[in-house]
């Protein structure tokens, strides 16, 4: 895999997804369980719940408080997708991004250090405030990576989050956005939304 040259191609698409995570119309945010179709790498379930075609990866409607509700295909292939699902945190939102994406023999913290400088242009003045593995159930040392940021945005201060996952085959993304005042309940929420998604994964794939 030529994976400096098939970064190159991916890396607008990531910041044009990341910059599309507080922005919808209400078209895009209906439930994604309630559209007809699919967008390119992904069927859907009879019960609404989607799949990524070339993984098996399973996104149900409804996963540990989130629901979905906005998916994309950005590539023909299929290689390279996302699913964003949010949920109500004290009156404010936990906005989650999930990309998959074919990035095969690249570990999770060098995934996490080419991608972070994109997550952090979003916001106005981010401040780094944490970076390094994450241990999580059922995942192997070193398979899951993340970076926490401070930053505002038209003036509200946000804290944000980048994390990588190294599932082999395919490499998993996790743009997250919460009211800074959130950030202990918005962590262990994400953590259990992240477990979630991989207990529905099938084992990791490799050509």
């Amino acid at each position: 895999m030529k994976r400096k040259s098939y970064l190159r191609r991916i890396v607008p698409l990531f910041l044009s997804a990341l910059l599309g995570l507080s922005a919808h119309t209400a078209a895009q945010s209906a439930p994604a369980a309630a559209e007809a179709t699919a967008p390119a790498g992904f069927c859907l379930d009879s019960d609404g719940t989607l799949v990524h075609v070339g993984s098996g990866a399973r996104f149900p409607h409804m996963l540990a408080g989130f629901t979905r509700v906005a998916e994309q295909g950005y590539d023909p292939s299929g290689q390279y997708v996302s699913v964003e699902y949010r949920s109500p945190v004290h009156g404010s939102t936990i906005v989650a991004r999930i990309s998959l994406v074919h990035i095969e023999q690249m570990s999770a913290k060098e995934h996490y250090t080419i991608m972070k400088w994109l997550a952090r242009s979003y916001f106005d003045e981010s401040t780094p405030l944490s970076e390094g593995p994450v241990v999580l159930p059922d995942m192997p040392k070193d398979a899951v990576w993340r970076g926490r940021f401070r930053g505002s945005r038209e003036g509200v201060p946000f804290e944000f989050s980048l994390t990588t996952v190294d599932l082999g085959y395919w490499g998993a993304r996790v743009a997250t956005a919460y009211p800074e005042a959130d950030q202990g309940e918005a962590e262990q929420r994400l953590d259990t939304l992240i477990t979630g998604l991989r207990a529905l994964a099938p084992s990791a794939q490799r050509k």
